[in-house]
């Protein structure tokens, strides 16, 4: 999620005299993007920083004592509440800007690496309808992780297929251990075991799909399932390791999700996202797999806490975001697999540049009093690049334009 600015304001100095020597968090990063920030990884939190505030910590490298710095108090002790900086008895140096930095407009946040196609699962809405199995290699992945940190990156998202599946696993998760980014694992959860459970340390977010109770779940991925995937939040949670979950919405499920809601938490879930198919592989079937908009919108509600991969003011989803293919393509998301702006190889920032992004202001729903808070939704669930979200205007009890109405 989004903090307010972080800003410095003089005041009565309280810090003289004090030796111990300043440095920021291990698990915060000082990123260029559109303004200064500061993340803290463990908590996902985006701090924008104003420029005295930005100075500021630059020079909070372990190599200065805080009667050096003489910071202001309050916003000093705001940092050290939020996990931002660390006292420390002993002089510990840590450049925060030792390279010249790419900037990019939009910056790009949000990384989502598809590592494999493989799936040990074949559930009944999933976008994989290839049946040859590809896997992005090692040096590959090496390679466009490293580039998306240069490029002030602040999340890399791990998925597949089933990433689990990937013949070199091992070696990609102790690859990410050195990057500081903070790294979430997508994954259906019936792979995971206690001996996969050390290679896993590194990683900030674990996403689990579950999607439903037992009947809701094993209708979308098959019978025997979702005793492994509880076992493996259980798992992850008593090794202590911060889970969410994602559910897919359909008929069978619409029975069990108020109490799932229920059972996620008791589990120690720590968010939950709720997502409505559209016509990919439901063929015959209705556009929203057996759920009419407003059905769909009325379990939204039930969501709670969940990632944070924000746009921008004035602009529509994905502003901040894009995702590799396991064949090495750069899109918009997955959704858009058909539409590749390039390829790896030509490198991740010469990709991103050629990414379009439709500002809400052109938007058929731009007169919406929620356009701001809603981002006009889903692109590809709307059906066209300037259509409106019919899902989100249920939500938001509005009626889509008459353009839409008519899909």
């Amino acid at each position: 999620m989004v903090s307010g600015d972080v800003k410095v304001h003089r005041g009565t100095q309280e810090s003289e005299g004090d030796t111990r020597y300043v440095s920021l968090s291990s698990d915060c990063i000082i990123r260029m993007l559109e303004m200064p920030h500061i993340y803290h990884l463990e908590k996902d939190e985006l701090y924008e920083l104003d420029q005295e505030a930005f100075e500021f910590l630059i020079r909070c490298d372990g190599s200065h004592q805080l009667k050096e710095l003489h910071p202001d108090p309050d916003f000093f002790r705001f940092c050290l509440e939020e996990g931002l900086l660390q006292l420390r008895p002993e002089r510990h140096i840590n450049p925060l800007a030792d390279e010249p930095i790419p900037l990019l407009s939009p910056s790009l946040r949000y990384l989502e690496v598809q590592i494999t196609s493989r799936c040990n699962l074949k559930c009944r809405h999933c976008l994989l309808t290839s049946v040859s199995s590809q896997d992005l290699s090692v040096s590959d992945i090496r390679q466009v992780v490293t580039e998306f940190n240069h490029l002030q990156g602040l999340k890399v998202i791990i998925s597949g297929g089933e990433p689990l599946m990937h013949p070199e696993i091992d070696v990609i998760l102790d690859t990410l251990k050195g990057l500081k980014l903070r790294k979430v694992l997508l994954t259906n959860g019936t792979l995971i075991t206690p001996r996969l459970i050390p290679g896993l340390r590194g990683i900030q977010e674990i996403q689990i799909s579950l999607d439903g109770l037992r009947k809701g779940h094993e209708h979308l991925r098959g019978e025997g399932t979702f005793d492994k995937t509880v076992e493996a939040i259980r798992l992850c949670r008593r090794h202590g390791f911060k889970v969410s979950a994602a559910t897919m919405l359909h008929r069978q499920n619409l029975d069990e999700i108020e109490q799932l809601s229920a059972f996620l938490r008791d589990l120690g879930v720590q968010g939950w996202g709720i997502d409505v198919p559209f016509d990919l592989k439901t063929g015959a079937r209705d556009r929203f797999f057996g759920l009419s908009p407003e059905e769909a919108a009325s379990y939204l509600r039930f969501a709670f806490g969940g990632s944070f991969h924000g746009g921008t003011e004035g602009f529509g989803c994905g502003r901040h975001l894009c995702t590799v293919l396991p064949d090495g393509r750069v899109c918009k998301c997955d959704f858009y697999a058909e539409n590749p702006v390039g390829h790896i190889s030509e490198g991740l920032g010469r990709c991103w540049a050629r990414l379009t992004h439709t500002p809400l202001s052109r938007l058929e729903c731009r007169e919406c009093s929620h356009a701001e808070e809603c981002g006009g939704g889903c692109r590809k669930r709307a059906g066209s690049e300037l259509g409106a979200d019919p899902v989100m205007c249920a939500f938001y009890h509005q009626k889509p334009p008459v353009s839409q109405e008519k899909h």
